[in-house]
């Protein structure tokens, strides 16, 4: 249950089912999840980048590069 998180709290309550539809989507034959890096549109704006800078752990910072440049590069 949820109840009034902040910020940084429900950054680590979405990266947590995030991880599970990235592991869900890589391809058997060679382990990759190349879905989440084919968005290309909309980009994360300029706050919502550094808000995930700021407040990530090292395993949610690994997960959220791997997803690709249009998760990381601001609009």
């Amino acid at each position: 249950m949820i109840h009034n998180p902040n910020a940084a709290e429900m950054i680590h309550i979405l990266f947590e089912p995030l991880q599970l539809v990235v592991n869900a989507s890589r391809d058997p034959a060679n382990g990759v999840s190349a879905l989440a890096s084919k968005v290309a549109v909309p980009r994360l704006s300029v706050e919502a980048v550094q808000l995930l800078s700021d407040c990530l752990t090292s395993r949610e910072r690994e997960l959220w590069t791997s997803l690709g440049q249009a998760w990381t590069v601001s609009q």
